[in-house]
């Protein structure tokens, strides 16, 4: 049976008080912790502008990322790489709006329940079309082909580490398009229904900011752009579909 994950909980440097009231929720669950500091995209405009391909990002969701949205990504990833120095097999990651109960305390029975090709379980998604499934109690572990968004809370294991020369680019969309890691980088997840992590209801994101999403329509040639790069996803996206149904 697996033990609790490590878990690495982003914070920004400015919001302590949401490192404070996390971690007093991981220590009642007795859950080893670490806190790792997120990537202030309103501190740090050039280092996100250089993190990011905006022209890929317009492609795939038809509108550029803000800073607060690309550091968010960088924040995630860094919790990533940092798994290949360390000796663990799999990590628990929150951001620091994560809300949760006792009933986290499962989560070793589902990671066990898995088969043996996951790299990410996602605690704060669902997602739509169900490929496969595996009860636990009164819970199940699922595996989408359209994996939903938000990145609140989930695990890796690191044998996402071997597709690294996949993921490990620069920012190309949205953290949380779940579906877009599957489909483009290969990455093999699954979900926990229901979920065990939720976003903090009286917590605002301190993604944005003052920063301000652009609604404006996409040109023609963004539209195009973005249609070609989501029809050459359709294949590997079909391929793995019709791989889990006939053989996981």
């Amino acid at each position: 049976m697996p033990s609790f994950p490590s878990a690495r909980v982003i914070n920004l440097d400015r919001s302590p008080q949401r490192w404070e009231a996390i971690a007093a929720r991981l220590g009642a669950l007795g859950s080893p912790f670490e806190r790792v500091a997120g990537v202030d995209g309103r501190a740090e405009p050039e280092r996100c502008a250089a993190a990011c391909d905006q022209r890929a990002v317009e492609a795939y969701m038809r509108r550029p990322l803000i800073n607060g949205e690309i550091a968010c990504a960088l924040g995630h990833l860094e919790i990533w790489r940092s798994l290949a120095e360390t000796d663990e097999e799999m990590f628990l990651v929150l951001e620091d709006d994560a809300d949760f109960d006792e009933s986290l305390l499962v989560l070793p029975d589902l990671i066990a329940a898995l088969p043996d090709d996951w790299e990410i379980l996602l605690l704060s998604t669902k997602g739509r079309q169900p490929l496969w499934s595996k009860t636990v109690g009164e819970h199940e572990v699922v595996r989408y082909h359209r994996p939903a968004t938000f990145a609140i809370g989930y695990v890796i294991h690191r044998r996402l580490l071997a597709k690294r020369r996949e993921w490990d680019q620069p920012v190309r969309f949205a953290f949380d398009m779940w579906r877009f890691w599957a489909w483009r980088h290969g990455l093999v997840l699954y979900a926990s229904n229901p979920r065990l992590v939720h976003h903090l209801q009286d917590q605002k994101s301190t993604i944005s900011g003052s920063e301000t999403r652009v609604t404006a329509r996409p040109g023609l040639v963004t539209i195009l752009r973005g249609a070609l790069l989501r029809l050459g996803l359709y294949p590997r996206a079909w391929w793995q579909r019709r791989t889990v149904r006939r053989g996981l």
